[in-house]
């Protein structure tokens, strides 16, 4: 995950980070780092131990809508094709982990998901996790 410098003042809110695609497989994954390339960056690809190969991607801008970002990677992946979509239904883990830093104000905080991603992100296999980062000093 990136992060952010902000001011003092911002430092102390919950904000959001980022949301990340983190991909499992017993097959390497580079094929879908290429197909994926001009638009995220993979963050990490290789091999985790016992058979198994992991890659982790953001998207190559910043956008401030966990519901935007999983809506790009939904179409990144929708749009394999061939051998390459054979591998992602293959993966037998895909995460979108949306990421926050947790603040010190105990205002709360709210992010939506549109009931269409939710459905593409079921269509896809992949589950969502929500990831809170403790705040940097």
């Amino acid at each position: 995950m990136r992060t952010f410098q902000l001011d003092s003042m911002s430092m102390r809110k919950i904000y959001y980070l980022n949301t990340d695609l983190d991909l499992l497989s017993s097959k390497e994954l580079e094929p879908i780092v290429q197909a994926f390339a001009d638009e995220a960056f993979c963050l990490y690809c290789g091999e985790e131990g016992r058979g198994h190969f992991r890659a982790t991607f953001e998207m190559n801008r910043l956008i401030s809508s966990p519901d935007i970002v999983m809506q790009h990677f939904c179409f990144l992946a929708e749009s394999l094709e061939g051998d390459v979509r054979v591998l992602w239904n293959g993966c037998f883990k895909k995460v979108f982990d949306i990421g926050y830093e947790g603040g010190v104000d105990h205002a709360s905080y709210t992010d939506e998901l549109r009931v269409e991603t939710l459905k593409r992100v079921a269509e896809l296999g992949a589950c969502i996790r929500v990831t809170v980062y403790p705040m940097e000093k």
